[in-house]
């Protein structure tokens, strides 16, 4: 079954995590989690299914963009959507 779903453009990396004072680690600011909220309700939309999962992603950017840093927000997209268990 091939399942097609299209995703808003997430938030830069910068723009999607910052450090925690005082302690170590990173959270997701609410940029992230808006995005994330909003790809989630996209996700849950189509059918579910289990099995092998194939990904693949095109980028359509109106300017300079670093495709690592989108592809870094969409796995963990994927992960949280419970598509992929985290490695």
């Amino acid at each position: 079954m091939e399942l097609t779903v299209t995703l808003p453009i997430p938030p830069s990396i910068n723009a999607m995590y910052r450090r925690s004072r005082g302690h170590f680690g990173l959270y997701k600011t609410k940029e992230a989690k808006d995005w994330i909220k909003e790809c989630l309700w996209l996700l849950k939309r189509k059918p579910s299914f289990a099995g092998k999962v194939e990904v693949s992603v095109s980028f359509y950017f109106n300017r300079d963009r670093d495709i690592d840093n989108c592809l870094k927000a969409l796995n963990d997209l994927i992960e949280e959507a419970g598509i992929v268990k985290n490695d």
